[in-house]
């Protein structure tokens, strides 16, 4: 028959490897043997006293972690509110800016559309000038009572033109 002590034993290890030679600790564990204070037994309204003051210290410190809880979230929403302002700020500037852009990029379109109905115009009046007059390029000149509109007034600045006029062809062909 097993004694008492024998019933304490730690159960054996059944996972070690096989190749482990150490051995496991089969020490009885020593009960300690300083007796245990016994608390004095408390009336049944002196269990209800520390109970109730307990309770209150616990809703006390409950209040006080709601009211944190409280003013944290009172702090983050004015973060994020401000946060939420400045980007409202900026997304208007942004609108701002992308409508004076937008108009600039109207009025430079409008812009070139006049200046290529020009060129095309300046254009056709190189090639009629070509046609009437076939000198070299070099002997057009501008003289002083030439300027009047008439079309007999050409220069380098027109054959210039005439260069842009088929690179803009070339562009949108």
């Amino acid at each position: 028959m097993l004694s008492p002590q024998m019933n304490r034993l730690p159960p054996l290890p059944t996972d070690l490897p096989l190749w482990d030679f150490h051995e496991p600790d089969y020490s009885i564990p020593v009960p300690d043997p300083r007796p245990k204070p016994a608390r004095p037994r408390l009336s049944v309204d002196e269990r209800r006293l520390r109970r109730k003051i307990s309770n209150r210290e616990s809703a006390r410190r409950l209040r006080v972690r709601k009211q944190k809880h409280l003013s944290d979230l009172r702090s983050q929403l004015d973060r994020l509110m401000l946060e939420k302002r400045e980007s409202m700020d900026l997304l208007q500037l942004a609108l701002c800016k992308h409508a004076l852009v937008h108009r600039e990029n109207e009025r430079l379109a409008s812009e070139a559309a006049v200046l290529r109905q020009r060129l095309w115009e300046m254009a056709g009046i190189l090639k009629l000038r070509q046609q009437l007059n076939p000198l070299p390029p070099a002997a057009w000149t501008c003289s002083a009572d030439d300027n009047n509109n008439s079309f007999a007034c050409f220069s380098e600045e027109l054959l210039a033109l005439n260069s842009l006029l088929i690179a803009l062809q070339n562009q949108t062909n």
